[in-house]
């Protein structure tokens, strides 16, 4: 299969081993258009155990807009049940994966690969692995974070103002000097 190289729509975090999960339907993917312009979904598919598993769409538009998140669930009707503030685009499809990792793909409508990963078993059951600002695939987040995607510490820090910088250089200078 050809790969799509555009910097558009990808996975950023795999549900793959949900607290109490035994076959209960609790799985699923969140993706991002991470692209300047609309992504229509329209015959998309989601790769797993050699299989493309069709995607249909719950709630939501099939037109993801730049920067929007979805969520392919392995059941929707569950994942609604276990984050029933999710509003996102939200889409519903066959698959099991496998906790102890594997291959994933996102496929367009012709099968080109659009973005893929391999994940690996991480043993912390009920933690989602997401993919973190500098491109690395982190586990710290308990039941996951459907829709939201990742933080990056310089995203919590505010930026300083001319005046705000100055007084705190003053503050350091101040403290500097009084310690000698």
């Amino acid at each position: 299969m050809p790969c799509v190289f555009a910097d558009s729509v990808i996975f950023t975090e795999i549900m793959s081993d949900p607290p109490g999960n035994e076959g209960q339907g609790k799985e699923w993917i969140e993706i991002k258009n991470i692209g300047e312009t609309d992504v229509n979904l329209e015959g998309y598919r989601f790769y797993e155990d050699d299989t493309n598993h069709f995607i249909t769409l719950i709630q939501g538009d099939l037109i993801l807009s730049p920067g929007d998140f979805a969520v392919i669930a392995e059941e929707d009707s569950v994942f609604l049940m276990e984050y029933p503030d999710y509003n996102k685009t939200l889409f519903d499809s066959y698959f099991s994966l496998n906790y102890k990792g594997e291959y994933i793909a996102l496929k367009d409508s012709e099968e080109n690969i659009i973005d893929s990963v391999t994940y690996i078993e991480r043993n912390d059951d009920g933690y989602s692995v997401e993919l973190n600002c500098n491109d690395e695939w982190i586990s710290e987040t308990y039941q996951g974070t459907p829709g939201t995607g990742f933080t990056c510490i310089s995203d919590m820090i505010p930026e300083f103002s001319t005046i705000g910088l100055t007084a705190l250089l003053i503050i350091i200078g101040l403290y500097v000097k009084k310690k000698k």
